[in-house]
């Protein structure tokens, strides 16, 4: 199983990357992020921020790497994705809120 912790240059997405350590977890930010792979995670870029669409982007991002479920960190991106439950649902991505 894949999962998409969002938050990638902040500490809470690290330390939330351990408790899931039995899955492929990709580490995702917007902006200027170094392409880094590790025994632990991936680090992959989410684009330029647009909080018009953000659930779009963010479901885009989970099909594009194959992702299973979505841990979104900003608040921003919560907002969004919660209304947006039913797409997710749709594409078989769980969203952990």
């Amino acid at each position: 199983m894949k999962i998409l912790i969002t938050g990638a240059k902040t500490a809470t997405a690290l330390k939330l990357s351990k408790a899931f350590n039995q899955f492929e977890i990709l580490l995702g930010d917007y902006g200027d992020l170094p392409q880094i792979t590790t025994n632990s995670y991936a680090l992959v870029d989410l684009g330029t921020w647009n909080e018009e669409v953000l659930a779009h982007n963010l479901l885009t991002k989970c099909l594009d790497y194959g992702v299973d479920m979505l841990l979104p960190l900003y608040e921003s991106e919560i907002g969004a994705v919660a209304k947006s439950l039913v797409l997710f649902d749709e594409f078989n991505v769980e969203v952990l809120l």
